[in-house]
């Protein structure tokens, strides 16, 4: 009703809806052609989503059964005035396209210090948008490994509080954003309440993150636009690169590691807080995140083939270590064999000088005898 009556009196600030609810009850008992306003309205919102449209105009008729509930012909004349509406009898789903590594490593290239920030929290909590949105300082706790944050039932979409934690790369992020916070701040200035009307000073807010949502979605979609992804759904004219595709990323890396069941409990999913994330404890989400940590860090270099090539160069170097064992042993059983004396002799002495080349030097040597006298040589 709000935005109908927006369009009605062409209203532009806060308001109270309910005061113009009763207005217009009174202008429609005087003679106001309540029709030409709902057909003024439909044509307005045609360019909507479908879903948005077919909301809207179900609420208007709710409001005017209400209004006209002792006229028979109000569902006629509703049904008639509705009728470019399309029925939605399903959510239209829209079109999204999974975001990748690569894709949040170009959007943070065009980012400012705050959506750095909100885009490595929302990327590594796994939290919906609303939710960082009314987060205090004393909800995160940053001295702990890793890093700690509480969703509180208020700001949880289900009213269930949970925990969730950061990359140590998103608090890095997080800590560069409150080193300026206030100067951002200082720049706003003094705003305006939508819902109250009331004017307040901006530094007074003491959430992280000091935004409207419309906010953070309008530098998101400038970011979108610079990177050249500015891709929408033919059917409901949304984004395909949302904000929430950082939740969706955020499910995909921990569940590849860790599991679905810790991803899902983490992101505040309904079925799993009842479920899965209460036979975890603290202790045992913090372990399952860490595993998970270099899956979510974005800026990290893939260290994959570097960890293969020295755990081949460890493999190597034990094999070394094992064949100059087994020297050291020949040798200690040739002095046995011959006496302490003989260590002196030509024959001990090559085996010595070449023991040392090898523990300085990367040679594989075997000993062989000949005639008698004992050499090494490369294998």
């Amino acid at each position: 009703m709000r935005t109908f009556f927006r369009s009605v009196y062409g209203l532009r600030d806060a308001f109270d809806v309910i005061d113009y609810g009763n207005k217009y009850l009174r202008e429609i008992a005087e003679g106001r052609d309540w029709g030409a306003d709902v057909r003024r309205f439909l044509a307005e919102q045609s360019t909507a989503p479908p879903k948005t449209q077919f909301v809207r105009w179900s609420t208007l008729k709710s409001f005017f059964r209400w209004a006209f509930y002792d006229d028979p012909m109000i569902e006629g004349k509703l049904t008639t005035l509705g009728r470019g509406i399309r029925r939605v009898r399903r959510v239209a789903v829209s079109e999204k396209a999974p975001i990748d590594k690569d894709d949040i490593m170009q959007l943070l290239q065009v980012a400012d210090v705050r959506m750095r920030a909100v885009i490595l929290c929302l990327a590594s909590t796994g939290c919906r948008v609303g939710e960082l949105l009314q987060l205090r300082m004393n909800d995160v706790e940053l001295d702990k490994k890793p890093p700690v944050v509480h969703i509180r039932r208020e700001y949880a979409k289900n009213k269930q509080g949970r925990m969730t934690f950061l990359t140590e790369e998103a608090k890095s992020a997080l800590e560069a954003w409150l080193a300026v916070r206030d100067q951002y701040l200082k720049v706003k200035g003094v705003r305006k309440s939508p819902r109250s009307g009331e004017h307040y000073e901006v530094s007074d807010d003491d959430r992280i993150f000091p935004y409207a949502l419309t906010t953070i979605e309008q530098s998101w979609a400038r970011m979108v636009e610079k990177i050249g992804y500015d891709g929408r759904d033919r059917e409901t004219g949304r984004r395909v690169y949302r904000l929430h595709s950082l939740r969706s990323w955020f499910r995909k890396q921990v569940a590849s590691v860790v599991g679905v069941d810790i991803a899902e409990a983490l992101m505040g999913h309904e079925g799993y807080l009842t479920g899965a994330y209460r036979q975890y404890s603290k202790k045992e989400l913090a372990e399952a995140y860490l595993k998970a940590e270099d899956a979510l860090t974005v800026a990290i270099v893939d260290r994959s083939k570097e960890i293969r090539s020295l755990a081949e160069k460890n493999r190597e170097l034990e094999r070394r270590i094992r064949e100059l064992e087994a020297i050291l042993r020949y040798n200690r059983g040739d002095l046995e064999k011959y006496g302490a004396p003989a260590a002196s002799s030509p024959s001990v002495a090559r085996i010595m000088d070449r023991t040392d080349k090898v523990l300085g030097g990367p040679q594989r040597v075997e000993i062989v005898e000949i005639n008698g006298e004992h050499y090494i040589r490369d294998a």
